[in-house]
């Protein structure tokens, strides 16, 4: 969750659920959360091989995603953030 104020603090996958965030009529529950970790998930270690074949360690990346018109998740947008070694 973006919270620029408070330096954008990490959230636990229960924090997510007990907070109930809706978001263009999307409500994120279990279903919601579990496509994000995998996506998420796949492109990191995607990421981390392409990234190995040029003899460098993928150590953190953003990755942002958001709600459509048609009130289901959208394609993710990877932010210009990746930390390589």
């Amino acid at each position: 969750m973006k919270d620029d104020a408070n330096h954008d603090p990490q959230w636990t996958e229960e924090q997510i659920l007990a907070a109930d965030l809706t978001l263009s009529g999307v409500t994120i529950g279990a279903v919601e959360l579990d496509v994000l970790c995998k996506t998420t998930s796949a492109v990191f270690e995607i990421l981390e091989r392409v990234w190995a074949t040029q003899d460098c360690t993928l150590v953190n990346m953003k990755i942002e995603f958001g709600i459509n018109i048609s009130s289901s998740l959208s394609d993710f947008n990877l932010i210009g953030f990746m930390q390589v070694l």
